[in-house]
């Protein structure tokens, strides 16, 4: 089904946002930072050649716009691996201002603690977020870091399992990330998908082979015990939507936008 995400925005800053009032998720764009060149503007990934001062500034800035303080996010340092670590309250702070505090080799983090930030950076990949309700909220969540070889190697199903270590899941939103039209790959590749994940997800056109990462992340969801009524799919494709960072539209020269998830009120309104 399709997110219901809204839109936000803080002078020049914009942003997506999904809320239950307990469960909260902001999806970054492109907008409102100060960084330039390839990078412009709201670019929060480090890793990307951007200056390192400007990214810091850019991450206090998406943080105070959304709710949270930039001391509590934690950012793991993404390989496109399947590892996903518990964060607790004393990881508070992990790889905000600087790569070497990050978590190292996690792409996906989960956690039961309310008013501890998780964050992923990407740029086409998928940012999911699994969580578990209980009667006073939200009981639990995860927030991966999907590519392609993640989805491959069941980052999304292992998500689910580790948020049902708090309860049942019984929510899932896939982020802003590069769609079918834009995600083509040769013909090997396809195949893999297509034996991985059911041949729905392959399309040969007269331009190659589509891939739809986001039938494999559903499809995964619906798999693991998600209810397919209980999973929300933003439907915006990176690469196409000018709002964003694109590794493929950009080819590699580009920044990072983030997805923040949390439990918990914001610390400001919006």
């Amino acid at each position: 089904m399709e997110a219901h995400l809204r839109e936000h925005r803080d002078g020049q800053l914009e942003w997506l946002e999904w809320s239950d009032g307990d469960l909260n998720v902001a999806f970054s764009t492109r907008r409102g930072g100060v960084s330039d060149g390839c990078y412009e503007s709201l670019n929060v990934g480090f890793a990307v050649g951007d200056d390192s001062v400007r990214v810091r500034r850019n991450r206090e800035l998406l943080c105070a716009a959304v709710g949270v303080a930039l001391d509590d996010l934690v950012v793991p340092a993404q390989v496109h691996g399947k590892h996903i670590r518990a964060i607790g309250s004393g990881d508070r702070g992990r790889g905000a201002l600087s790569p070497q505090t990050a978590v190292p080799n996690t792409d996906g983090l989960v956690t039961n603690v309310p008013g501890v930030p998780l964050a992923v950076g990407y740029a086409d990949c998928l940012a999911v977020v699994v969580a578990a309700h209980e009667a006073g909220g939200c009981a639990g969540l995860a927030l991966v870091h999907a590519g392609w070889r993640g989805l491959m190697d069941g980052i999304v199903a292992r998500a689910v399992r580790r948020v049902w270590e708090y309860g049942p899941a019984d929510f899932a939103l896939i982020g802003p990330s590069i769609g079918s039209c834009c995600f083509v790959v040769d013909e090997a590749l396809a195949m893999r998908f297509a034996e991985r994940f059911g041949a729905e997800v392959v399309t040969n056109l007269a331009d190659g082979w589509h891939v739809d990462l986001w039938g494999c992340a559903v499809g995964e969801l619906r798999a693991s015990g998600v209810a397919s009524e209980a999973i929300d799919v933003a439907g915006i494709c990176t690469s196409c939507d000018a709002r964003f960072y694109s590794h493929r539209r950009d080819r590699g020269a580009t920044g990072r936008q983030a997805a923040i998830a949390w439990i918990g009120p914001r610390r400001r309104s919006v």
